[in-house]
């Protein structure tokens, strides 16, 4: 057995021939059906259905593959057009008398596993598969140019979802088709070899690569290596001598038109033989950031991928995470993967790649494996005040990021994991897992409480307003650490940022990113002469605007027209599944530092269960003003503040504006240093009786949020002497909050809202007027016209809406 040379595929030049085969039947019988790119691999999979079926004068007697493989002569009786017309019996129990008893549905190929018929639904997004099925008498492939087709193909410039895996009607009993079986695959095409890595604890094994395997045992840490030219076990036939370079150039031509626009999605649809593996691996497909172990390590950036594994293997070694031992009886090993992820900056650039090893956690049992779980997390808001502190006191901003973050912590239980993919050493050993290590549920509560008590031997506070902030105050000296798992953000005063980070350098692994640039998504700019601090999202935007499939989109003024009013939608899904991915992609976004969509995607995350197209133009409009104004960003200005840490709150309520319920959404926006720090748009769980009603609940919506923005900042230790202003344009509601007054509108709100009252008669909140035009809190209860809408939200972000 023999494999290829390194970039020589003429070598295997009858496999390379077969997939050449394979991708023109395939990309023709797709473009003549007319059905979407993203069904490639079942028209490939039918193509080699049917080329196994196909007399070849290559086998003696003139038979086809599959007399060869299985003996007997192939059933052609499952044989039909691909993309063709068929009537698919429906089986869901939920329609009426009245309702068709079948769907026009379009054939995509044979259930592999079964006797069934795969079709493609455009209402689910679905392979199916049934048994129950009609094929109109000389069905065409696809319908003519002037014929609206039966299925619903992508619109130009928005995604297609991903291809789902087969899913079969219950109670299906198939019989016409027969199973289709497959031929011997040929074997992998090579990819690059690289020189074997240093010496590991443990193995990297490299299945179906040509590069060298390096065995390693686990006990002694030595280790020898294969070369090439070696024998290796290896599948598939011999690699042949004939060439047809041509051929193999245009097959990866058409390979490369074919997977390009849809490499980001995973095909879950299992295409029988296992060349087409093959063709993609050989190609180097991409998939995203985030590829599986087996993909990363036969993918074109294998080398980085595998010294990142061999990195964090060689890392928890030297941190004496594990040890090597034999399970002991009664106990159960737990299983392990790798998480892959390429990390970038700003700019999107790809500046690192890491492997991590995580232990499959779900596997655990709650008072055997681990007991408490709970670990906070950084709030946006929190992170927001402090830029919002940094520039109104010219501080000094800086990164670090803690290396194995979760190797800090030791285990208080007994817990075993298997040896981990890539790595192993051929025996029945596990490791015994001596610290926390990513996966585990009481990981990140351990590292918590190991960074907790690190923090608080060198001088620091844990304040109470967030469990992720620590401050210190030595002197003149202020230093305040902002983590968010095991990334930090430092805030010092000016010149002190190198001895805060030496200290922390001194307690864990770290790595000095230098001056804070992007944290969580967020980019973070800074004019520090004119004490000017921005933040923005853009980076992430950009990518949500790609995914979503409207970069090529037309921009809009504003995020939602004005007045729009939408209902529950009951009638059958939308083609486009991706609603709720869509709203996910905004909320961190409206979250972060967009509250001018913050409004809109509070209002369409309410239709998640019960949407229609109605509700995905609204939603892609969303992403359409996001894609022009994907640069704008929350400035501080710290001049304005005249040095000053003052807050200023803005409250508002729609009453009666939801057509649905009638419940009101309370607004809110907080501005520290001209931008806003904190902002909110939430519908309440209550209908108000008056506008007073909802306004009043809105100044206790808002008033909550005023409570915590004093606290941290007290805190911080900036004393809060004055009253907290939270201002609203509704004067029977500041009436209301300051005296016990209109007692037959008033008497029925429920207690919890008079909270607000106390807080005024201690001073700690005043409830000033603003006329309506110029509440900033305007544009988080509905949406605005464009002059309106560039008006507020112009000032809250402090940012040109030209």
């Amino acid at each position: 057995m023999q494999t290829t040379a390194p970039h020589s595929s003429p070598q295997n030049g009858i496999a390379e021939r077969l997939n050449l085969t394979i991708a023109n039947w395939g990309c023709s019988m797709r473009i003549a059906a007319k059905l979407p790119k993203f069904l490639w691999p079942q028209a490939f999979a039918y193509a080699n259905f049917i080329k196994n079926r196909t007399f070849t004068q290559a086998l003696p007697g003139f038979i086809t593959p599959y007399e060869r493989f299985n003996g007997s002569k192939p059933d052609v009786s499952p044989l039909v057009e691909w993309g063709s017309d068929m009537w698919v019996l429906n089986q869901s129990g939920s329609n009426s008398k009245l309702d068709a008893r079948s769907t026009l549905r379009k054939f995509v190929g044979v259930d592999m596993g079964g006797k069934a018929w795969l079709y493609w639904s455009p209402s689910q997004r679905s392979i199916l598969a049934s048994r129950n099925v009609k094929f109109p008498p000389c069905a065409p492939i696809a319908a003519e140019d002037n014929e609206a087709p039966h299925i619903d193909t992508p619109v130009e410039g928005e995604a297609t979802p991903e291809t789902p895996k087969p899913k079969v009607e219950p109670k299906s009993e198939p019989t016409t088709p027969t199973k289709p079986s497959q031929t011997t695959a040929p074997a992998p095409i090579p990819a690059k070899p690289t020189s074997p890595p240093p010496p590991l604890p443990l193995a990297l094994s490299r299945p179906r690569q040509n590069l060298p395997p390096v065995k390693y045992d686990l006990l002694h840490k030595h280790g020898t290596t294969v070369l090439p030219g070696s024998k290796a076990n290896t599948s598939g036939p011999l690699a042949s001598n004939k060439s047809d370079e041509a051929n193999l150039a245009e097959a990866h031509k058409i390979l490369e038109s074919v997977i390009a626009e849809d490499a980001t999605y995973d095909v879950v649809f299992e295409v029988g033989p296992a060349y087409m593996e093959v063709v993609l691996a050989a190609m180097g497909v991409d998939k995203d950031d985030r590829p599986t172990f087996a993909d990363a390590m036969k993918g074109p950036e294998q080398e980085f991928w595998r010294e990142a594994t061999s990195a964090e293997i060689s890392q928890l070694w030297a941190t004496n995470t594990f040890k090597l031992a034999i399970l002991p009886k009664g106990m159960k090993a737990i299983k392990c993967g790798w998480v892959l992820n390429k990390k970038r900056n700003a700019d999107g650039v790809v500046i690192q790649y890491k492997g991590r090893l995580v232990a499959k956690g779900y596997s655990q049992v709650k008072g055997v494996d681990y007991e408490l779980t709970f670990a906070p997390v950084l709030r946006l808001d929190a992170f927001c005040l402090l830029c919002a502190l940094a520039a109104i006191l010219d501080l000094d901003l800086h990164q670090m990021d803690v290396i194995g973050a979760f190797l800090n912590g030791t285990l208080a239980k007994e817990i075993y994991m298997e040896q981990p993919p890539g790595f192993q050493d051929g025996t029945d050993r596990v490791l015994r897992l001596i610290k926390t290590i990513y996966g585990l549920k009481q990981s990140a509560r351990v590292w918590n409480k190991r960074l907790h008590e690190a923090l608080l031997s060198l001088g620091y506070t844990r304040l109470y307003a967030d469990s992720c902030v620590y401050m210190r105050h030595r002197k003149d000296k202020l230093s305040i650490l902002a983590f968010h798992v095991d990334d930090l953000a430092v805030f010092t005063t000016k010149g002190d940022a190198a001895h805060v980070k030496g200290e922390l350098a001194a307690l864990f692994d770290m790595h000095d990113l230098g001056e804070l640039k992007h944290f969580l998504g967020f980019r973070v700019t800074r004019d520090r002469l004119k004490r000017k601090l921005s933040i923005s999202q853009d980076a992430y935007i950009k990518d949500i605007v790609k995914r979503a499939g409207l970069e090529s989109a037309n921009p809009q003024t504003t995020p939602m027209l004005a007045k729009l009013a939408l209902s529950r939608h009951e009638g059958p899904a939308p083609a486009d599944d991706n609603y709720l991915t869509y709203i996910g992609m905004l909320m961190y976004a409206s979250l972060g530092t967009r509250p001018d969509i913050c409004y809109a995607t509070q209002y369409l995350a309410q239709f998640s269960n019960c949407y229609g197209n109605e509700h995905l133009t609204a939603v892609k409009r969303v992403f359409r003003y996001l894609k022009g104004t994907a640069d704008r960003c929350i400035t501080y200005d710290g001049l304005t503040a005249n040095g000053e840490v003052k807050e200023i709150g803005y409250v508002d309520a729609n009453w009666g504006l939801d057509i649905i319920d009638r419940r009101l959404v309370s607004g809110l926006v907080f501005m520290v240093a001209g931008g806003a720090v904190a902002w909110s748009s939430k519908k309440q769980a209550t209908v108000s009786l008056s506008s007073m009603e909802a306004e009043y609940m809105g100044i206790a919506y808002g008033v909550r949020h005023a409570l915590w923005l004093r606290t941290i900042l007290e805190e911080l230790g900036f004393e809060r002497k004055l009253a907290t202003p939270i201002f609203t344009d509704s004067l029977s509601a500041i009436a209301l909050s300051r005296d016990s007054q209109f007692h037959g509108r008033s008497k029925h709100i429920d207690i919890r809202h008079h909270f607000i009252r106390e807080h005024v008669e201690n001073e700690e909140i005043v409830t000033p007027h603003i006329a309506g035009t110029e509440n900033l809190a305007d544009g988080l209860t509905k949406p605005l016209a464009v002059t309106e809408f560039k008006f507020i939200f112009s000032h809250v972000m402090n940012a040109s809406f030209a």
